[in-house]
């Protein structure tokens, strides 16, 4: 019985060979594992990142509405200023004017003080 003897050796090698594929199919599943793994951090990365761009988006829109009212607000404030040098020089121009002859009450002398600070402030980075 000669082919019992081939039949042994072709069921060894049938085996050996599923034996093989087998370890292969394993190595593949080990490998998919961890490329599964590797995947799920790189997701949880790209939302970690999503999550920072938002919020840094909305810190941007509330740095721009802050400094849109700010500047309202130096806008607001150098008109008041002008007001101010402008009553100033009406009340300097009057009492100049008067013909009463009593001298002023309060000496506006801080005229040249407060034109410098003007001029400083329009000149700054911060445009007044």
């Amino acid at each position: 019985m000669g082919s019992l003897k081939e039949i042994n050796s072709d069921f060894g090698g049938i085996i050996e060979s599923a034996t093989i594929m087998g370890d292969k199919t394993n190595a593949i599943t080990e490998a998919t594992k961890e490329l599964t793994v590797a995947i799920e951090q790189a997701n949880k990365a790209i939302a970690e990142i999503d999550s920072v761009t938002q919020q840094n988006a909305g810190s941007a829109e509330e740095s721009a509405s802050a400094a849109e009212e700010m500047n309202a607000q130096a806008e607001k404030t150098k008109a008041l200023v002008e007001e101010l040098l402008a009553i100033i020089d009406g009340n300097k121009t009057q009492t100049l004017k008067s013909a009463s002859g009593t001298p002023p009450a309060v000496v506006f002398e801080s005229r040249p003080a407060l034109e410098q600070a003007v001029a400083s402030r329009e000149g700054d980075s911060r445009d007044f």
